[in-house]
């Protein structure tokens, strides 16, 4: 019996696919060439899955945009959720960094806020691009100040002297086939990058299922007026 997958279906498991395509190539090609070419010590790409506050259900469905109309309908909204759920933004930098075995600096911590403060839309995630500013902070200090909340016991096994780092925070917006960025995501994403942040756009074409073949097309947007329109670069990847 011939049977097909409905186009709300269909298009869930496009994204799927799509959204992990992107990660393998981020960290295939992006993280390699950013360390090489930026001196990073540290670049890594965090989608917010690993979000894991003690939130309830619908506000875990809320952050990371699973069955919720909202996010269904792709529908700008009233009041940033980020920027609604400052204390878990700010719990979340610090957990996301100390599994790294790393700690923010003052100035990284300001530019993660500020950016959840500015984004009014959920984007696909954000590329970490780090570097050790040569101090550290103690084990026990970081405990004593953050407590249990973000550093619950045994969850962590970090040094006696963490590193504090310094760096840049990327946005990550991922589309497949013809789809766009609408307007309203454009004019967010325009505000975004006049506060100095930068904008990397994926776009996702599929060759073939069956021979494992699509191509990828990359941008680094530095400036807003190029989220009008632009080219992008290719890059294919296809199966062995």
């Amino acid at each position: 019996m011939k049977y097909s997958l409905s186009p709300n279906e269909l298009n869930n498991w496009k994204a799927r696919i799509t959204e992990r395509l992107v990660l393998c190539y981020i960290e295939e090609y992006s993280i390699p060439s950013l360390r090489e070419e930026e001196s990073w010590d540290e670049v890594f790409f965090d989608n917010l899955d690993n979000f894991d506050c003690p939130l309830s259900a619908i506000e875990k469905g809320l952050l990371r945009g699973f069955e919720t109309p909202i996010f269904k309908a792709k529908l700008p909204y009233q009041q940033s959720f980020y920027r609604s759920q400052v204390k878990l933004a700010r719990s979340y930098i610090n957990r996301i960094l100390l599994k790294k075995a790393v700690f923010p600096h003052q100035n990284l911590f300001d530019k993660w806020m500020l950016l959840l403060q500015l984004l009014e839309v959920r984007t696909d995630g954000f590329l970490f691009k780090l570097k050790r500013t040569g101090n550290v902070k103690p084990k026990e200090e970081i405990i004593s100040e953050l407590g249990e909340y973000v550093c619950p016991e045994g969850m962590i096994e970090l040094p006696k002297a963490v590193p504090i780092v310094e760096g840049e925070i990327e946005i990550i917006e991922v589309k497949s086939g013809k789809a766009f960025i609408p307007p309203y995501q454009q004019d967010n994403y325009r505000k975004v990058v006049k506060n100095g942040f930068l904008f990397r756009f994926f776009r996702v074409n599929i060759i073939s299922f069956e021979r494992n073949q699509f191509d990828v097309e990359e941008k680094l947007i530095r400036r807003s007026a190029e989220l009008k329109s632009f080219r992008v670069k290719s890059q294919k990847r296809e199966g062995e």
